[in-house]
């Protein structure tokens, strides 16, 4: 059976992309940049941790509560 280059080949990221690392947001210790989406946009503003159930928006600089279980990214 002939190999099929289209998808046998590996299509890595470019190197220009963003690389994402999840986490639980009671497991980021305070004074961590977070993003609640994995992706790059106006719209996805980074968070600084405050305190186990409060965040700052770092672009707005407002306070938001803040659920402790929420799936959150960090920049690699």
């Amino acid at each position: 059976m002939a190999n099929n280059q289209a998808q046998d080949r590996y299509n890595p990221q470019g190197v220009m992309a963003d690389d994402w690392e999840s986490h639980k947001f009671f497991d980021l210790p305070d004074g961590e940049i977070f993003f609640l989406k994995n992706e790059r946009n106006n719209n996805n503003h980074a968070y600084r941790k405050i305190n186990d159930k409060q965040a700052m928006n770092t672009r707005m600089q407002t306070t938001h509560d803040v659920l402790s279980n929420i799936t959150v990214y960090t920049k690699i």
